[in-house]
């Protein structure tokens, strides 16, 4: 069964959550915005990965800077034109949520292999998602929205045909 649900990212966080061959993928989707009661918000099992339109060259090196210091100077960065923008670009499932703390919660009935995550990923005060089974799928244009949202049956009915389904 195809998840009904999407998550936008911004690049180049998305490109460390779909490409798994650099040294240490990211698990964890921090979000600026308190999130409230979680685990009511959050939808159950997968949800589709979006690339979002929303950045910007300067958000981009911002970003890169920040992926720099926490992991050095030669770690791996893509190129900001390489990146998919708008767009389905994968699929994981939601297993539990870092807490602005660093607790790890993870999601009733859902076991979290703390040795997958970097928690160098997480940003402190910040809440995260912590992703597992991350799979990338071709690319399917797509507009995106902030937080959750219900992914159109025409692009279902493709990502279906593309083999996703």
């Amino acid at each position: 069964m195809l998840p009904a649900r999407a998550l936008s990212l911004l690049n180049p966080w998305l490109w460390y959550v779909i490409d798994a061959t650099h040294p240490s993928p990211k698990r964890l989707e921090n979000r600026t915005r308190r999130i409230m009661n979680w685990r009511e918000w959050t939808p159950k099992g997968e949800v589709w990965l979006h690339a979002s339109k929303g950045d910007d060259a300067a958000y981009w090196a911002e970003s890169v800077e920040r992926v720099r210091a926490l992991f050095g100077a030669d770690y791996p960065v893509p190129r900001f034109p390489d990146c998919p923008r708008g767009g389905i670009v994968g699929r994981a499932r939601i297993v539990g949520m870092v807490t602005p703390a660093g607790e790890v919660q993870p999601e009733p009935g859902e076991s979290v292999d703390r040795s997958k995550l970097d928690m160098r990923w997480h940003f402190p005060g910040e809440h995260a998602y912590i992703l597992d089974d991350v799979q990338p799928c071709a690319f399917v244009p797509c507009r995106g929205m902030l937080g959750f949202w219900p992914v159109p049956p025409t692009v279902l009915d493709h990502l279906r045909s593309n083999g996703e389904g």
